[in-house]
């Protein structure tokens, strides 16, 4: 990271960062394109005290997010990048709230914390503001001004994760795996009745860890499914055997056991869902390591790529479709450096990613398999 982010990080504080297009006025199509963008991050920086953890991260996302920025303003984009430093505590952040320049902002992103969230919704509601979470699911009790998650809820991701398997394997029988802790349980009942709102076959019965082994066997004649809702690393194995013989078959692991363990096995059978994707051999990847490197001397850390992939979005939506492009924008997935974004509306009245990646493991790679 080093000196040279904090030395910009400190300049930015006093002053916005202009980022703008210069090619805006060549497509009368786009009347929206030679609209400025007054962009917030109101985001844990911690620029006048001890850096730690949190402050790399947000600064790595920070980064990212202005080469994002840059990268959209060769199409056209005309954005003006603010930067509020928001501290944990109460009376910084509402002097942040207070602030003459919150006011003049088309979209803000941050803050992070909990508390602060429902204060800067609040005021987004008030205001219309348009309000973006970007490192954690945030359920907003403001409906009339929905959120914009990036990370999306544990439901949410069973429910994106059924949505893609059960478009694509409709004639499948589907099982729920789990085992007999509470956090498995109620996962196995929400996956359960997201299940019962497709068109697809249950099976008969649930089926439950037990000493290594799941406690019911799969029908003969069944193509199926078992979807997991336990992290027990006994679950994998469990669902392999019980899939072995099955030539279409397969098992959705739980979507928090996605990387190898040291004691690596070949799961042949279970794919592994995950929010993230990075293809290093990718001419978009590549040119963004690229511009990254020359920009810090260094390599970008997941949250640098993260920070990229969200701007990239936000601006070119706000280009192409302005301040309401949450209700305007089709169904269509953007692929990032790493995040798949597919915001559509969610059960708690706010915009989340749906978005969705699944893997199979192998002992020195990640296969993709859409």
């Amino acid at each position: 990271m080093g000196i040279k982010k904090f030395k910009l990080l400190s300049f930015l504080l006093l002053l916005s960062v202009s980022v703008l297009g210069q090619n805006g006025n060549e497509d009368s199509t786009k009347a929206n394109v030679l609209k400025e963008y007054n962009i917030a991050l109101v985001l844990p920086f911690n620029s006048e005290g001890v850096r730690g953890k949190l402050s790399e991260v947000i600064l790595d996302y920070y980064v990212g997010f202005k080469l994002g920025v840059k990268h959209a303003s060769i199409d056209g984009f005309r954005g003006n990048l603010y930067v509020f430093d928001h501290l944990k505590d109460s009376a910084s952040f509402d002097q942040i709230l207070h602030h003459s320049d919150l006011a003049k902002m088309d979209i803000i992103v941050g803050p992070v914390y909990e508390k602060a969230l429902k204060k800067m919704s609040h005021y987004c509601d008030s205001t219309r503001q348009i309000l973006v979470s970007p490192l954690r699911y945030f359920k907003n009790e403001y409906n009339s001004n929905p959120v914009i998650n990036f990370f999306p809820s544990d439901e949410i991701q069973v429910q994106s994760v059924i949505d893609k398997i059960t478009e694509k394997h409709p004639n499948h029988t589907f099982y729920v795996a789990g085992d007999i802790s509470n956090e498995s349980q109620k996962l196995a009942r929400i996956i359960t009745r997201a299940l019962r709102l497709k068109d697809v076959t249950l099976g008969k019965h649930a089926l439950i860890l037990n000493n290594g082994a799941l406690s019911r066997e799969v029908q003969q004649n069944d193509s199926a499914i078992i979807i997991s809702s336990s992290t027990n690393q006994g679950m994998q194995i469990a669902m392999e055997r019980a899939l072995k013989n099955k030539d279409i078959s397969f098992g959705i692991a739980h979507f928090n056991v996605h990387k190898k363990t040291k004691e690596f096995k070949l799961f042949e059978k279970i794919l592994f869902p995950d929010l993230y994707h990075y293809n290093r051999t990718d001419s978009s990847s590549k040119q963004f390591f690229r511009k990254f490197k020359i920009d810090q001397l260094g390599s970008p850390s997941k949250y640098a790529s993260i920070g990229y992939d969200q701007s990239t979005y936000l601006a070119y939506s706000l280009m192409t479709y302005g301040v309401d492009f949450t209700n305007l924008l089709p169904g269509g997935i953007y692929q990032g450096i790493r995040n798949r974004v597919l915001l559509k509306p969610d059960p708690n009245g706010n915009i989340s990613n749906y978005g969705m990646f699944f893997y199979k493991h192998y002992s020195d790679y990640n296969e993709l398999v859409e």
